[in-house]
């Protein structure tokens, strides 16, 4: 596993939650801050929804989340809106402070080696005394968290979506301490060798850790991948999260490392990220 590394130059940016659909692939158009690989969004409390990359041309990944998490009126999200319900959007909602977010979006023809052929959303809510890990779809590829909503006091709040060695995922909303809720996205893909379903895709990075500095109110991190070689995703947010101060953001622009930023003045800010190689083959 690479190790991580500390940098001295940072960028801020931010991200996203949801419901339940369900889409086949089939190709259009978008707009945004594109680079060679992909598309990055952003957005803030206060500002309409961001209208990203259409559902059947590619998908978005939270890549950014920030803000005072106080409750079920605090959250951010993707999902799949606008004109017949046909494109990705990026919102939220707040009547704290400081909640944004980001995202970035990736054409589904990024790979080599395997076909999206489908994706869905899901969502799970978690209380105090009620966390269970719950098993997503045994035919999924590649799943990402797309959002987060409720009270987020510290380290027994988090957000996961996690796949085991068998190439299963798995999904957990955890609260120790009032209501929270997470959104997740799944893409399904096809080996173009054998036809069969895509699974244990190949990883440079796998649900690694970043967290917080404990003498520092932010602290950049490379995660020793390329942007132009393969998409890196959020799989878990935790912590305390209580205003402009805190912010995790994963920054990719199709030319250097991703960078991963940890701002916070509270404590057990952190995500873990996994990160999968465009060529499959």
């Amino acid at each position: 596993m690479k190790s991580k590394r500390r940098i001295v130059s940072v960028f801020v940016l931010v991200l996203a939650t949801i419901s339940g659909y369900f889409g086949q692939i089939a190709p259009t158009n978008a707009e945004g801050d594109e680079d060679e690989v992909g598309v990055n969004y952003e957005w803030a409390q206060g500002e309409p929804e961001e209208q990203m990359m259409s559902v059947h041309e590619g998908f978005c990944v939270l890549t950014a989340v920030g803000g005072n998490f106080r409750g079920s009126r605090e959250s951010v999200w993707i999902y799949n809106g606008g004109p017949d319900f046909s494109y990705w959007m990026l919102g939220g909602k707040s009547n704290k402070e400081g909640v944004v977010a980001g995202a970035r979006c990736y054409p589904y023809t990024i790979f080599d080696g395997v076909t999206v052929t489908e994706w869905y959303i899901t969502t799970y809510e978690g209380n105090e005394g009620n966390n269970q890990v719950r098993e997503l779809d045994p035919d999924d590829s590649l799943c990402y968290l797309l959002g987060m909503e409720g009270e987020f006091e510290g380290g027994g709040e988090l957000v996961n979506v996690n796949e085991d060695g068998q190439g299963k995922f798995f999904a957990l909303a955890e609260s120790g301490q009032g209501y929270i809720k997470a959104s997740y996205g799944c893409l399904k893909m096809i080996n173009n060798a054998t036809g069969e379903p895509a699974r244990n895709l190949r990883k440079p990075l796998y649900f690694y850790w970043f967290g917080q500095s404990e003498d520092k109110d932010y602290e950049g991190y490379s995660t020793g991948v390329s942007s132009q070689d393969a998409i890196c995703v959020l799989n878990q947010i935790t912590g305390k999260f209580r205003g402009g101060a805190e912010l995790v953001s994963l920054l990719g622009n199709g030319e250097s490392e991703y960078i991963m930023l940890i701002m916070s003045r509270q404590k057990d800010v952190g995500v873990r990220v996994t990160c999968y190689s465009f060529d499959q083959q």
